[in-house]
């Protein structure tokens, strides 16, 4: 074989090698970028989460009685339009009359008992208004607990011309009237229905007068209801 017929040999041979070894290099290339690209895809387009959701208030189950049916479906109601703070979880619960001792509701140990017996007098939206701004008074009572220092207290007893103690004055109450106559929705309504239907008893010590527009002004305004 002459020298010629080599040389067009070699040249033969290494042409293929070069081939051979451009194209695996070519499929390298393409799977390493289809690699990076996917991993550029999922670091670059993290999967999306439903935001968390937050519960204001804790509402208990509607019982079987139908007494207490009745009165806890409206205190369901008001809780779930009157979202005051995210840290006034107060749950609100219906009871009979004699666990009250007769009284129309309490704020105590961390909870709401409402009488779920109102007045035969009570029938219609009547009824639902007292169940209603009862919950108020009662939430009133929470906020109180939850929120006002000493001084807001003082400046409260204040605006409304109470002095002394704030509990002995009976200012503790007058306050709870005037939360739930600002915040239950029921406007002037509230505290009307409260001493002006027959068979609703209640404490002179309370309120007998609806606070004044300038009261209601500075109360909304120092926060001391957050109204």
């Amino acid at each position: 074989m002459t020298d010629g017929v080599l040389v067009v040999w070699a040249r033969a041979f290494l042409l293929i090698g070069l081939f051979v070894v451009a194209a695996c290099g070519g499929a390298e290339a393409e799977r390493s970028m289809t690699t990076t690209s996917a991993s550029a895809s999922s670091t670059t387009t993290p999967p999306t989460t439903a935001p968390p959701t937050t519960t204001t208030t804790t509402l208990v189950p509607i019982p079987v009685d139908p007494v207490l049916a009745e009165c806890q479906m409206v205190v369901n109601t008001a809780l779930g339009e009157w979202v005051f703070d995210d840290d006034l979880n107060v749950p609100a619960r219906c009871v009979m009359s004699a666990e009250l001792g007769g009284n129309g509701g309490r704020y105590w140990a961390g909870r709401i008992d409402i009488n779920a017996q109102l007045p035969a007098s009570y029938v219609g939206e009547l009824r639902t208004r007292g169940f209603r701004s009862k919950t108020a008074h009662e939430l009133g009572h929470a906020w109180d607990v939850a929120h006002l220092t000493t001084s807001q207290r003082a400046r409260y007893m204040a605006l409304r011309g109470y002095t002394g103690d704030w509990y002995t004055s009976n200012a503790v109450e007058d306050y709870a009237d005037v939360f739930s106559l600002l915040m239950s929705g029921l406007g002037d309504q509230t505290i009307t229905s409260y001493l002006g239907t027959p068979g609703f008893t209640r404490s002179p010590a309370q309120i007998g007068e609806r606070p004044s527009p300038e009261q209601v002004a500075a109360i909304c305004a120092e926060r001391l209801v957050p109204c």
